[in-house]
């Protein structure tokens, strides 16, 4: 997890304790991001997702802990009697966490029940490995008001994760989570009312609950709520959980990615011809470094191959394409996402049969 990216540290975070501080935190944020971050497009948000309400207890207000089991002695938060502290950082206007539990190790989740080829899962163990972070990492991504778990999970993906999260495990999900007072909802604001996203919300007293951009600065601003979700993230149905939405709203839409056929040639998407791993892995790196301007490059490299070719020219192909791809990228400018991409294309962890089998293969 060497690349995942970090923010600088800085001083102090600042705590919003008001609306109007809230509301200007969250104007110089937006400023920040406008300057410095590309946006990045959204897969659809699949509507049968069931939403739970999980805002049961106490409400408390931002002036005040969310609940007086989280104790902060300086950079550790402490939950109750649990001596096992979340290790915080602060991060200029929040706070952060960097995580304990990786995709691989003895916490591992089994990729085996999500429906995708084993091509497919060494792919994304290998990116969510070397590129991604931790299942309890917290604001690692820059660019996110908040971010969660190993995919950097932000926005709506974050808010359906969680939302997943309470659907597999409610009583987990209460303790761990609602009893803090976040809570997700259908964002009322947006899309068509069968398409609607989610949203995360905060109570925040007898008053109406933060909701969307607003819940997430107050969270991330905060160091018991970042600590929440940090904890949440140790959760093995968490875990499933974010597993589940990254290859929902990551995997599935970056292999579908359209392809154009030309000269008699059918159309196709990326998923016909990025059959090996480290091809696969390639794609979703970019999905996760780039969105989907990047894929829709690599789709564009791919453009004129023909989807009923053997496999095996298939995978030819769609190699000497996108290492034509990356050669081109090279001429232009030597960056770290390149760097990033020939790792990946070249590593032995990868490169072990054309189609992903375990076999080791030294000449390719």
């Amino acid at each position: 997890m060497s690349d995942a990216i970090a923010p600088a540290h800085s001083s102090v975070s600042l705590e919003a304790s008001s609306s109007s501080e809230l509301d200007a935190l969250l104007a110089r944020w937006r400023l920040r991001l406008a300057s410095s971050n590309r946006e990045l497009e959204r897969a659809p948000v699949l509507p049968q997702l069931a939403v739970h309400r999980a805002n049961e207890g106490p409400r408390e207000t931002l002036r005040t802990k969310p609940r007086d089991d989280v104790t902060i002695r300086g950079s550790l938060a402490f939950f109750g009697e649990d001596r096992s502290p979340v290790v915080l950082f602060s991060a200029g206007d929040r706070w952060a966490h960097r995580g304990t539990m990786g995709v691989r190790g003895p916490f591992a989740v089994d990729l085996s029940g999500f429906g995708l080829s084993e091509a497919q899962q060494r792919a994304l163990e290998f990116v969510a490995a070397w590129f991604g972070t931790a299942y309890d990492a917290v604001n690692l991504r820059p660019g996110r008001l908040l971010s969660w778990g190993f995919w950097h999970l932000s926005g709506a993906e974050m808010a359906e994760a969680l939302a997943v999260y309470q659907r597999r495990s409610a009583k987990d999900f209460a303790v761990r989570v609602g009893r803090y007072g976040l809570a997700l909802e259908m964002n009322q604001r947006a899309g068509s009312a069968l398409g609607r996203p989610l949203e995360l919300t905060l109570a925040r007293g007898s008053g109406r609950p933060l909701r969307g951009s607003r819940a997430e600065a107050a969270v991330a601003s905060d160091a018991r709520l970042v600590a929440v979700l940090a904890r949440a993230g140790q959760d093995e149905e968490a875990q499933r959980a974010q597993m589940e939405v990254v290859v929902r709203r990551c995997v599935i839409p970056s292999l579908a990615r359209f392809v154009q056929g030309h000269a008699g040639k059918p159309s196709a998407r990326l998923g016909d011809f990025l059959l090996a791993a480290r091809h696969i892995a390639c794609a979703l790196l970019l999905s996760l470094t780039g969105g989907l301007a990047r894929l829709s490059e690599l789709a564009l490299a791919l453009k004129g191959l023909d989807r009923r070719w053997p496999i095996e020219e298939r995978v030819a192909a769609a190699d000497a394409r996108l290492r034509a791809m990356l050669e081109t990228m090279e001429r232009a400018e030597c960056t770290a996402e390149l760097g990033r991409l020939w790792r990946t294309l070249e590593s032995p962890e990868l490169t072990a049969g054309a189609l992903g089998s375990r076999s080791r293969v030294i000449a390719r």
